[in-house]
Parts: structure tokens; sequence; C-alpha cells
């Protein structure tokens, strides 16, 4: 009896400790016990005890994409002359879609054209379909489980091009004594004619006009083509072979219209020394100087563009301040611009640095009797010439980003301004010493290309006098004195390219 009790009371001690010990577990899961701290005075914080919510486990699960019936299943098909359409009806079977081909095909698809003959192992059923409607020059969609098969196929595609190419116009002088208009009234005329006239212009062009002629070629007879210019949205509906040539069209249009030309210039005059009258050497710079420091490669080119301008081409990475500090030791360096500005394929630039000097251009007297009385009326005409720099600079893009460049910088520089009296008139006849060159050149991207060569004699005259003295009569004289200084400008251009895509 004794030995009953006796494991009855062990078998109560053991269950009561295996369940001291899983309740002791489970508090220590699910809470945190916080440990008394004894302040400075002495009395003792609260004991708190603080719920801990388990982390929960995040299930990652990778997420594949969900397949097209057509791109699961694979196929066999060999046949010789079969008609496509039994073939399309096999392969919307095999795919579980369903098929509807539409009017069009079998009122315009040639006879010829519907029957094929080729031999596939194991391709998917997309690859099969994109196959036969190739061949037969067909295009489908699916759409809600359906796949539709049409001669014809609707694109929309967004042109963000400007509406029209730049044009421009730009002159230099003008009719000096305006003697070309002949009138009633009597003209202040001479035997002085005098014309300086410099003008140029870009055709303004329309991209849209040049879409649309192209797009007329591309498309097939039936095709149908409607361009918005002002939302840039082309719409075409045409067979899927032209379809897929104007894509290509307009996708070569936007690559080539997408990509900026960067164009870096210093425009500067350099007072040449009197042992430099002939102008910089280029040669000795380049070649001997800087050929290392400016880390020029073998395709930098050098030649004389025509009797008075001289063209460099430097490829690799060469530098402006290098360059300029060279050809400090030929004269005084002038800097008369420092522009950088971008612009696009077939897109005019131009920069113009200056003022713009009135003159008396034409003077008329009118004369009028009426009644015995003489009436005169005279009608005084004015014009302006330019004074400075005039450069424009229109880059072309080729297919390995070649940049084409076609530059024109003009210089004018009014030397002189005479009087000329003429029947108690007087006329303005302004002297212009004018400086200019048209060339084109291929360059590459980070290329340099130096414009030298145009030289000018310019003189001044200059007045010294002292101050009341040199005004006294007689004596005056004497305490004046004048200068004429001649010496030679040559005009430097030195143009950076960088293409940026």
């Amino acid at each position: 009896m004794k030995k009953i009790i006796t494991f009855i009371l062990l078998g109560f001690i053991l269950t009561s400790c295996a369940s001291s010990s899983n309740y002791n577990n489970s508090n220590i899961e699910n809470y945190t016990l916080h440990i008394p701290e004894i302040t400075s005075n002495g009395s003792q914080k609260n004991i708190s005890q603080e719920k801990t919510n388990k982390k929960e486990e995040i299930e990652f699960k990778p997420k594949f994409k969900e397949l097209s019936p057509l791109e699961k299943e694979r196929i066999n098909i060999s046949v010789v002359n079969e008609d496509f359409e039994k073939i399309l009806f096999i392969i919307a079977k095999a795919a579980g879609l369903n098929l509807i081909i539409n009017d069009d095909i079998k009122k315009e698809l040639p006879e010829e054209k519907r029957l094929i003959t080729i031999n596939l192992n194991q391709v998917t059923l997309k690859t099969a379909l994109d196959i036969i409607t190739n061949l037969t020059e067909t295009t489908y969609k699916i759409k809600n489980g359906i796949i539709y098969i049409s001669l014809y196929e609707e694109k929309f595609f967004d042109l963000n091009f400007l509406t029209s190419i730049r044009s421009s116009n730009y002159e230099l002088g003008g009719d000096v004594l305006g003697n070309e208009d002949q009138k009633t009234e009597e003209d202040i005329t001479t035997p002085l004619k005098g014309k300086i006239e410099i003008k140029g212009n870009t055709e303004r062009k329309n991209i849209f006009d040049t879409i649309k002629n192209n797009i007329e070629k591309l498309l097939s007879k039936n095709g149908q083509y409607t361009l918005n210019e002002y939302t840039g949205t082309l719409y075409i509906r045409d067979k899927a072979k032209n379809i897929k040539t104007v894509s290509s069209f307009i996708k070569r249009i936007k690559e080539k219209y997408s990509k900026q030309v960067l164009i870096e210039a210093k425009i500067i005059e350099v007072n040449l020394e009197k042992k430099y009258q002939l102008g910089i050497r280029w040669e000795n710079i380049l070649r001997n100087n800087l050929k290392d420091t400016l880390h020029l490669s073998s395709s930098s080119s050098f030649f004389w563009n025509n009797s008075q301008s001289f063209i460099l081409n430097l490829t690799g990475n060469p530098y402006f301040d290098i360059i300029l500090e060279a050809i400090k030791k030929y004269g005084q360096i002038k800097i008369i611009s420092n522009p950088r500005i971008r612009t696009i394929h077939g897109q005019p630039a131009f920069i113009g640095v200056g003022k713009s000097i009135a003159y008396i251009k034409e003077i008329k007297r009118e004369t009028t009797a009426s009644e015995g009385i003489t009436t005169v009326e005279t009608t005084i005409e004015t014009s302006s010439v330019f004074d400075g720099l005039i450069f424009k600079v229109i880059p072309y893009l080729d297919k390995d980003d070649n940049i084409l460049l076609s530059i024109i910088p003009i210089k004018s520089d009014i030397t002189k301004l005479n009087t000329s009296t003429i029947d108690d008139y007087q006329i303005t006849l302004p002297e212009i010493n004018l400086r200019e060159t048209s060339t084109v050149i291929k360059t590459r991207n980070n290329d340099l290309i130096i414009i030298s060569g145009l030289i000018m004699n310019k003189e001044e005259k200059n007045n010294y006098s002292v101050p009341i003295i040199s005004k006294a009569p007689i004596i005056g004289n004497l305490f004046k004195s004048r200068e004429d200084l001649s010496s030679k400008v040559e005009l430097v251009i030195l143009l950076k390219v960088n293409l940026i895509k």
C-alpha cells in the first residue's frame, strides 16, 4: 500500500513539474520581463511586463510570367501547297483558342499567296503563327481568347517633331546710294554707286511634309494614313508588310532627330605682330609644339578651303585653352564671342555679335508747282549696316554618328563713315571690310575644328593734343599730333562638336 502511494506521489510531482515547465516556457516566448531599477532617490520603479508579438514569417514566392497558350504548346507541321487557313485552324485548336478570319482576305489575297509549303519541327504555336502570317503577308491579333486574322493592320505613331525647320535670312550692307528706283520725283544722284551686300537664306522645310511624301510612296494601293501635325499623331492602315516598312522609316527619323549636337565656339581676332604678318603658322603649333599635349590622333587633317581660309580638323581630345595659349605668341588676342549652342539634325543655328549703324541712304526732293507757288518736299531715307559677326552652322548626322557641318562665318568691319555733300545735302558713305568663307566639314564626336587664315588690314588714326593750348589760334597746331597705325588682324574660329544622344 505504501509503495502504491509513493508511486502516486512521484507521478503527481513529475506531472506538476512538467506543467510548470510548459507554462514558464510559454511566458518566456510571449512576454519580456523588465528588471526593476533603483533610482537616485532610492525609490524603485514599477515592474512592468510587455507583450511582444511574434514576428510573422513572410513567405516569398517567385512570380512567373503567365505564358500564352501559343507559347506553351509546340507543334510539328509539314505541308506542301496547302491552304494556310487549314493550318491556322489546327494551330487555334491546339492552343484552345477561337479563330476568326476577316473577309478582306478572301476578297483581296491572291490564290498563290494562300498556298504555302513549310516544314516545322517542335516550334511553339506562336512561332508557327508568325511564320505563316509573314508568308501570306497577313496579320493577327489575340483578344479575349480569339485569334483575329486580317489582311490589314492599324497602327498609331507618336511624332514629337517641330512643325517646321527654321527659315532664316541674313543680309549685310545694302545699297549705299539708293539709285535703283526711278520715279517721277527728282532724285539727288551722282555717278557714285555702291552696293555692299551679302545675302543668304535657308529654305523653310516642314518635316511633316517630308514624312507625308515618303509615306505615300511606302503604302500599298489601298493603304490609308492620317497625320495630325499639331498633336504629332500618325495613323496608318495597311498591309503588315507596308506597316513594317513605315515603322522602320519612322524609327530611323526618330533616332536621327532625337540626337542633339552641342557646339562650343570661340571666335577670336589676333592682332598679328610684325614678324607674323602672313598669319598664324598652324603646322608649327600642331605638329611640333602641341601634338603630344593635345593628344591628337592620326586622323587629324589639315587642308586649305580656298585661297583665304585654312581648315583644321583635330581628332582626339583637344582643349581650347591650350590652343589659345599657343597662339598668343603671334599677337594680341581679342575674344569676339564665346557661345554654346545646341541644335539637331538639319536645324540651322545662328550666332550674331555686333552692332547696327544707321546712315543716310537716299535723299529725294519732290517739286510741286501750283498756282504760281512752288513747293519742295524733301524725303530722307536711312538704312543700316552691320558691324560685327554673323555665324551660321547646320549639322547633318549619318548612320555612323559622323557629323557633317555646313559652316558660314561672315565678319564685317566698318572702317569709315565718309560723308559726301550733294546740293547742300550730306550723304553717308560707309566703308566696310568683309571677311567670309563657306565650308562643309565631316567630323566626329569631340573633334575640334579650327577655321583660320581670314586676314585683313586694319587702319587706325589716333589724334593727340594738349588740352586748352591746342585750341589756340595759329600756335594750337604745334600742340597737336596725329598717328596713323596699320596692322593685320586674323580671324580664328574654334569649334568643338559634341554629340548628345
